[in-house]
C-alpha cells in the first residue's frame, strides 16, 4: 500500500522504512520519516537527498521553504532590475550577446526535464540567473571581465571532468542526454 505524507498516521511514520541493497551484499534499512538517507551521509556528491524531501521534516523544509525562497529571491531580483532599467536584459556588446546565446541554448538543452510535470520549470529560473549575471556584466565594469575570466577558469577545470554512472543515467532519463 502507498500513502502520501498527508495520509500517513503516526503509526505508519513509526514503521515506515526503506530497504536498500548495498553493493557489498548487505542490506540497509532506514526510516525516511525520521532518519537521514544512509547513502547521502558525508560530503560526497549525493545521488539522493540527505533527508527525504517528501517525508522527513528537514527534507520538506529544504524543498518547500529553502528552494522556494531561492526561487522567489531570483524572481524578485530579476523583476527589480527591470524596474531600474527596462532594457536591462538587452545587450549591444557582442561578447554579452554571444554569452547569452550560448547560455540560453545550453540551459534549455541541459535543464529541460521531460520527467517533470512542467519540463521548463528548471530552465526558467536558470535563465533568470543568466539574465542577472549578464546584466551585472553590462552595468558594472568591475564584474564584466572578472566573470569572463571566472568562466574561463571553470572551463579549463571542467574540461577533464566526466559524469559518474549515476549522473549519466539521470541525464539520459530526464532529458535524453547531451548533444555536442
Amino acid at each position: 500500500m502507498t500513502w502520501t505524507p498527508e495520509q500517513m498516521t503516526k503509526y505508519q511514520e513509526d514503521v515506515c522504512f526503506i530497504k536498500k541493497d548495498n553493493p557489498d551484499g548487505t542490506v540497509t534499512v532506514y526510516n525516511p520519516v525520521k532518519e537521514k538517507n544512509p547513502d547521502a551521509i558525508g560530503n560526497q556528491s549525493r545521488n539522493g537527498f540527505l533527508y527525504n524531501p517528501y517525508f522527513h521534516p528537514l527534507g520538506k523544509f529544504l524543498q518547500g521553504k529553502v528552494k522556494m525562497s531561492m526561487l522567489k529571491t531570483i524572481d524578485f531580483v530579476h523583476t527589480a532590475i527591470r524596474r531600474y532599467d527596462t532594457d536591462a536584459y538587452q545587450f549591444d556588446d557582442t561578447r554579452l550577446l554571444e554569452l547569452y546565446q550560448v547560455g540560453r541554448d545550453s540551459i534549455t538543452e541541459l535543464f529541460t526535464d521531460d520527467a517533470e510535470q512542467d519540463p521548463f520549470r528548471k530552465p526558467a529560473f536558470l535563465l533568470k540567473l543568466l539574465d542577472i549575471v549578464l546584466f551585472l556584466m553590462k552595468e558594472d565594469i568591475f564584474y564584466r571581465w572578472r566573470f569572463v575570466e571566472l568562466m574561463r577558469r571553470f572551463g579549463r577545470t571542467a574540461e577533464h571532468l566526466e559524469p559518474t554512472g549515476a549522473e549519466l543515467a539521470n541525464l539520459m532519463r530526464s532529458n535524453h542526454g547531451i548533444s555536442d
